[in-house]
C-alpha cells in the first residue's frame, strides 16, 4: 500500500515476512518514517522502535509494527483528514516540501491513466453499439 499524507509523507507498507502479524512500513525519506513512528506511539507506551537504515534496499527506511499499531495508525491519519485539497495541504507542511515536485508527477502520471480509462470505455462502447447494429467491427476489445 501506498500513502501519502501531509502529517507524515509518503510510506509503503506490505506484511513483515519475518515477523509474523507485523507490517513492514518503509520510507524514502527518513523524516517521513520518523514522522510516522511518533505518530504510532503518540500517547501510547512501549519502546518506539529504530528507524533501520538499509541502504541495499529499494526502501532505504523501515520499521516493523504490529499490524494493529499500524491500522491504528493508518486511522488517525484519515481522521485527521481536514482539508479539500491535497496538494495545497502538502504545500502548506514543511515535512512535504521535499516531494511536491513527485507528488504533481504523480498526479500527471494518473490523470493520464484516467484520460486512458476513458477512452478505453468510449471506445468499447460504440464498438459496442456498431456491433449491435449489425456493423462490421474490426477492434479486440479484450485489448481495450
Amino acid at each position: 500500500m501506498w500513502t501519502f499524507h501531509p502529517s507524515v509523507g509518503f510510506f509503503s507498507a506490505v506484511i513483515d515476512r519475518q515477523k509474523p502479524g507485523n507490517m513492514l512500513v518503509r520510507f524514502r525519506n527518513p523524516s517521513h518514517g520518523e514522522a510516522f513512528i511518533a505518530l504510532a506511539w503518540k500517547g501510547k507506551r512501549g519502546k518506539k522502535p529504530e528507524l533501520r537504515e538499509t541502504p541495499q534496499a529499494d526502501y532505504r527506511w523501515k520499521v516493523s509494527i504490529t499490524a494493529e499499531r499500524f491500522t491504528a495508525t493508518v486511522t488517525a491519519l484519515a481522521d485527521a483528514v481536514d482539508y479539500s485539497n491535497f496538494k495545497a495541504e502538502c504545500g502548506r507542511r514543511p515535512l512535504m516540501g521535499s516531494v511536491m515536485h513527485s507528488l504533481h508527477e504523480v498526479w500527471h502520471v494518473m490523470h493520464e491513466h484516467q484520460n486512458g480509462v476513458v477512452e478505453r470505455r468510449a471506445l468499447a462502447a460504440r464498438t459496442a453499439q456498431r456491433a449491435a447494429d449489425g456493423e462490421p467491427v474490426d477492434v479486440d476489445l479484450f485489448t481495450l
